[in-house]
């Protein structure tokens, strides 16, 4: 016990390796905290532009199919009447 209280006054960096070592694992934990966090953020992300996609690919499609149904409509149109 003398030849560690000794030892303590004469090394100031004595006893100091299990403060480091948990302060390395405060922060080993923090940082994957902090990237299960981030990526639960990018996934939700992910999800809102996924959905967004998805919906412009709808619009474009219903366009699309609008824009032939009044073309196949003038066309028709013209046949039946064909002075206009």
């Amino acid at each position: 016990m003398r030849e560690s209280v000794a030892q303590a006054q004469q090394d100031p960096g004595f006893g100091s390796a299990s403060a480091t070592k948990s302060g390395h694992c405060a922060l080993v934990v923090v940082v994957v905290v902090a990237m299960l966090m981030l990526m639960a953020i990018v996934l939700l992300v992910l999800r809102v532009v996924m959905v967004v996609v998805v919906l412009v690919i709808l619009l474009v499609v219903a366009a699309s199919l609008s824009w032939y149904s009044a073309q196949d409509q003038r066309q028709d149109n013209a046949r039946v009447n064909p002075n206009g």
